[in-house]
């Protein structure tokens, strides 16, 4: 059996005098832990303003109406770097292209061609 025999379950026995626990405290230590007074209501304040509040339009005519000048825009260094990448990628194929045009020339002139027969397609089937 449990030691709680007399106690229902959930509760604890707190002795004799039974209460929230601030209330049996001496006076002066319990004024410590109540809430402070609710506090008073005070009137809304009316207008503390000494100006009143004015908008932009009184200074409108301050700005300006002359069309800004001609915006001139440098070039950014990511701009510099896709510039100087797209010019080294022309150059490459520049320099590539008639490397190219001679290999496919020579492809053209060595595919294996002999009086009209192709000569691999003839060594293929002759291996069969």
């Amino acid at each position: 059996m449990s030691a709680r025999q007399m106690t229902p379950k959930g509760q604890v026995t707190r002795g004799n005098n039974s209460g929230p626990a601030v209330m049996l405290m001496p006076p002066h230590i319990r004024a410590t832990f109540m809430p402070p007074p609710p506090l008073k209501s005070i009137p809304p304040i009316k207008n503390r303003r000494k100006h009143p509040i004015t908008g932009v339009m009184e200074y409108l005519n301050k700005f300006e109406t002359t069309k800004p000048k001609e915006r001139i825009v440098q070039p950014t260094p990511r701009m510099v770097k896709e510039q100087k990448r797209s010019q080294r990628e022309r150059d490459h194929q520049a320099m590539l292209a008639p490397l190219i045009d001679d290999y496919r020339q020579q492809q053209r002139e060595c595919e294996g061609k002999f009086q009209g027969m192709n000569c691999y397609n003839t060594l293929f089937v002759g291996r069969l």
